[in-house]
Parts: structure tokens; sequence; C-alpha cells
């Protein structure tokens, strides 16, 4: 240390007091802040915003980015680099197929969809009293929706929420209406529970949901069951894309191609989670 000058002593000492300071306890801090971060926000988050709003070093961002998505935590788009809380963090425990298997199956088969239909198609789950979307494809159109991975939204107001809540078994579907607050996002939104229960009731008939501007008043979108009801498949597009006259033809395609998509069920995600999904839909 003799030989060296002040100025490079100073830098080895606080490169040093940096280690110290980046220890195990605050590098553990700070990816759970990461975390947080992106779990509330409404949206994917870039590197730089990541970096930007936690005033985090850029090492440091690349470091736990890097590290949160290796373990899985994490999903990067390949595209635009922006980052969101990988789905499976929210499983509530161990599944016969995790989110991430789902995922790839699905993602070839959302693809074929969107590129057929021009429109953003998307998987979902049921958590708790909410619908957690897994995986998404954006069509050519390229319609202003708010889906994405990891995202969740109120079941009783979105097409993909209505199919899963309408193929929960009878004593489910009723403590789940007992319970739920319905709030309402648009004017449009059922809020009855009596409404609601006829809702899943013809829901379950015809085989397939519409939510016709009852989250958003620019967007409808359509659902249908895969398997045994774990999983919904549902298609999102403006009013000019998905309109009266096309929803049969639009359903008919999308129960088309669930089939294709493997989902045993989950526990915690559905009806008769003790046994797994054998039958497709016709």
């Amino acid at each position: 240390m003799a030989d060296l000058r002040p100025t490079q002593a100073a830098r080895l000492l606080q490169a040093k007091d940096d280690r110290k300071a980046a220890g195990p306890s605050n590098s553990v801090a700070r990816a759970l802040s990461i975390l947080g971060l992106l779990n509330n926000s409404p949206h994917p988050l870039s590197f730089s915003d990541i970096k930007e709003k936690l005033e985090l070093p850029k090492s440091t961002t690349s470091l736990l980015l890097s590290t949160l998505e290796s373990l899985g935590y994490l999903t990067r788009d390949a595209d635009d680099r922006r980052y969101w809380v990988s789905p499976q963090v929210y499983s509530p425990k161990a599944v016969p197929m995790n989110h991430q298997e789902l995922t790839a199956n699905a993602m070839p088969v959302l693809k074929e969809i969107s590129s057929a239909t021009r429109l953003t198609s998307f998987i979902s789950v049921l958590e708790v009293d909410q619908v957690l979307f897994l995986a998404k494809a954006d069509g050519s159109s390229q319609t202003p929706c708010d889906v994405y991975p990891g995202r969740r939204a109120s079941a009783q107001c979105t097409a993909v929420g209505k199919v899963l809540l309408a193929w929960l078994d009878q004593d489910e579907r009723s403590s789940f209406l007992a319970r739920h607050k319905a709030i309402p996002h648009t004017n449009r939104t059922i809020t009855s529970k009596h409404a609601l229960r006829d809702e899943l009731d013809s829901v379950h008939k015809l085989g397939y949901a519409v939510d016709d501007r009852e989250e958003s008043l620019s967007i409808r979108c359509l659902a249908v069951p895969v398997g045994g009801g774990s999983v919904a498949l549902g298609l999102t597009g403006s009013l000019r894309e998905i309109r009266p006259d096309n929803i049969s033809s639009l359903v008919a395609y999308l129960r088309r191609m669930a089939p294709q998509i493997d989902s045993p069920l989950r526990a915690g995600f559905g009806p008769s989670a003790h046994r797994m999904v054998t039958q497709s839909l016709q």
C-alpha cells in the first residue's frame, strides 16, 4: 500500500467499504425491493426504470436482475428488455405442472391464435379470488390492452375470470359469491351477486364467456375453458375487432385451439384439484 498513490489507496478503501455495504443482507434487501417494485407496478419496467426508481448503482442493478431472472423470479421480454415478476412466484404450493411448463406449452398455441386473429391471446388461472395472467401473445393489430404475465385482475369482470368461476364446483362457486364484494370497473360491471350467479350459469351452459366493456369501456374479451376449466384461454380486442357478428366464429376457433394446451389441473387453481385433466374440449 505504501507504493500506491493516495488516490489509488482511497479507491481501494472505498471499494472495500462498498463490498461490506453490499453484503448478503443488503443484497437480499435490494433484491426484495426490486420484486416489490415490479409486483406493485401496473406494467413491466425497464432496466433504467428499476435503477432510477430504487436509486441503485448500474452494476448492482444488472447483477440483481440477472440473478433474479436466472432463479426464475423475474421474466424479461427479449424485445424491449422489460421485466416483470414471474407468475410462478405467486404459486401457493408445489403443483403437478408449474407455471413455467404451462406457459411453455401454451406459447406456441397463443402465437398461432394471435397470428390468425391479429388479436392478443392469453391464458389465465384463478388464484384465491383473482385472475392471474400467465402468458400472452400479441396480435398484429396492437390494440392497447392491460394484459401481461403476472398481472392480476378481478374475476367477475373479465371473460377469463367468468370462465374460471363458472367451472368451479357449486360449493366453491357459492363460497366465492358469499365472500366476494364486486367492485365496479365500468358502468357495465356486474356487481349484483344474483346477477353474477345467473351470468356464471349462462357461461357454463354456453361454454364461453364475454367481457363486454365490463373492465374497460374500449375493450371486449372472449374466453373458453381449457381442459376441465382450471385454465382459461382468452382473446381481447377493440370494439371494432370483436363484434356481435364475429363472436361466434372467434369462440369456435378458440374452442378448436384449446385442446392443444396441455393443462393438468393444479392444486388451488380450479375445481376437483385431486385429479389430472385428461379430457379435451369438443
